[in-house]
């Protein structure tokens, strides 16, 4: 049986639509909508989101105390977050000490789910963001071939865990340990959350949204809000 194509969403924020980048995309075949991104640069479906960096942009932020305030964004706003940094060679930045970057980048390989990839030029950029939504197209061909029930992804019963993406298990643990990291959040309470709602949506919400989850005490509601207005600075 022939498979059914499945192509993903593609959307480049408003600041790149006129950049060497966009039309570097285009020459690459991609086909993308314009918008407003709150969190990135380019985003693929719901799943991906990629932000781009100049290594001036990597220092600059280090400096100025964005770039935690920015991955914390980032990680929380989709599954698979990425930081693509463009450049190779640190050692031109006179203006801060190679182990500030080193650490900077050291914060993201342990304590997030960011992937970071260092490309030389917008243009090796373009071409890796085209493999990526190839490889996107492709996941999202075998998921249409399986439905599990995702309302209990890792219950008891061993046939709805081994139908689960092993990606997707690896996302959801991560997603658990994250909300375990809120006070009075616990594992089950967790689990409950991401049944029905990302990371992303639950950062997204109101106090008054997240107040109206079943299963959700008012205070633990109170908690997640001020935790995530502090990480995505709404």
């Amino acid at each position: 049986m022939t498979q059914k194509k499945v192509n993903v969403g593609v959307i480049l924020d408003q600041r790149e639509c006129r950049s060497s980048f966009s039309v570097a995309l285009k020459r690459f075949g991609i086909d993308y909508s314009i918008d407003n991104l709150e969190t990135g640069d380019i985003q693929i479906d719901d799943r991906i989101i990629i932000e781009r960096k100049t290594i001036r942009d990597l220092v600059d932020s280090i400096i100025d105390g964005r770039f935690l305030q920015q991955a914390n964004r980032l990680m929380y706003a989709c599954m698979h977050p990425i930081i693509i940094i463009e450049g190779n060679d640190f050692r031109t930045q006179r203006s801060i000490h190679p182990n500030a970057i080193q650490g900077a980048l050291a914060y993201l390989a342990i304590q997030t789910n960011i992937s970071v990839i260092m490309l030389p030029n917008y243009w090796h950029v373009a071409r890796f963001v085209a493999r990526i939504i190839i490889k996107e197209e492709e996941y999202g061909e075998q998921k249409s071939d399986t439905k599990p029930n995702l309302k209990t992804p890792y219950g008891k019963s061993g046939k709805n865990r081994s139908e689960i993406n092993v990606h997707e298990k690896k996302a959801f643990q991560f997603a658990v340990k994250t909300l375990q990291a809120i006070q009075s959040i616990g594992y089950k309470t967790a689990k409950l959350l991401l049944q029905n709602h990302s990371i992303g949506q639950l950062g997204r919400m109101s106090l008054s949204q997240l107040k109206d989850i079943q299963g959700l005490s008012t205070l633990q509601a109170k908690q997640i809000f001020t935790t995530m207005e502090f990480v995505i600075h709404r």
